[in-house]
């Protein structure tokens, strides 16, 4: 893993499946723009840090899921970073009771071992109200990219770099991602079109890649979502139990899906039933105890 230079103070840094905004306060110390999974900072991020005589002073969140937030309780303990989260998205790293919550997850253990090392307190809270957030003497723009998780959040750094969190695919991962995890299909739709609005130097994807524009792919993430909208709701032209809708979808699209999987994916086909049901595309009613959507 090396420190790569962006803009200004701002870097990147790649470890395990992800990209974390990095913006250099000094020499020697540096705020993060999310922090990874556990283990990754465990493992990854403490060691490249003592490589390079780097501590962390703070963590800015996009959002509170496990890849993205993961690491923020053992960087907090090392060095006492502050940790600033969007409202609601503060909340999923409370306990792991909110995850499942926030989530709609069955309390078995999916997610292995992972909910114990997530949990961590959250020391300011961005209120969606913000278009812009002072953090620890550094000037940050908001920008609001809803819909991926509740209230996500992107930043621009002072050197006119955007920090794009969860809500755009790289090309590559657009052509093997089959359903991208969404939970509000619509705020999402939304916010990728907004995204046409901004006008930085340099856009860092989560997952996948610094660029240069981004209108391209911006309209090639929104007709994967449009796609995944065609086939889910032709999915229905037949009366289906949400069980039932789940596995043709999990068969037309051909996932291999476990346990796991299965439990992300039914979050993602909930999101996409409501986006339905609020545009007026699907019914739904009450056969044998069982609901049953049916395309309209």
């Amino acid at each position: 893993m090396e420190l790569k230079k962006v803009k200004g103070n701002t870097y990147f840094i790649s470890p395990d499946f992800i990209d974390l905004g990095l913006y250099r306060l000094n020499a020697e110390q540096c705020l993060l723009i999310d922090s990874g999974f556990h283990k990754t900072a465990k493992n990854e991020l403490i060691p490249f840090m003592e490589k390079n005589n780097m501590i962390v002073k703070g963590i800015l969140c996009t959002h509170g899921h496990i890849d993205h937030a993961g690491g923020n309780n053992i960087l907090k303990m090392t060095y006492g970073a502050q940790i600033a989260a969007p409202y609601v998205e503060n909340m999923l790293g409370e306990n792991s009771y909110n995850m499942y919550v926030l989530s709609d997850n069955l309390r078995f253990r999916v997610f292995g071992d992972t909910i114990p090392d997530f949990g961590y307190k959250t020391d300011i809270v961005i209120n969606p109200d913000y278009d812009d957030f002072y953090f620890l003497g550094v000037d940050f723009k908001i920008i609001k990219i809803y819909g991926h998780s509740p209230y996500q959040v992107g930043y621009i750094t002072p050197d006119n770099v955007a920090y794009l969190g969860d809500v755009l695919l790289s090309e590559r991962m657009i052509g093997i991602t089959k359903l991208p995890y969404i939970f509000d299909v619509g705020n999402d739709l939304a916010s990728k079109q907004n995204l046409k609005n901004l006008k930085c130097d340099k856009y860092i994807l989560s997952h996948e890649g610094i660029y240069d524009t981004i209108d391209r792919l911006i309209d090639m993430n929104i007709s994967h979502i449009n796609s995944r909208i065609e086939i889910l709701l032709d999915t229905l032209k037949q009366p289906r139990c949400f069980e039932d809708y789940t596995a043709d979808i999990v068969n037309k699209l051909e996932i291999n899906a476990d346990l796991r999987k299965i439990v992300y994916l039914q979050r993602t086909v909930r999101s996409y039933l409501s986006y339905f049901q609020e545009n007026n595309l699907v019914d739904a009613y009450l056969e044998n105890n069982k609901i049953l959507f049916v395309k309209k």
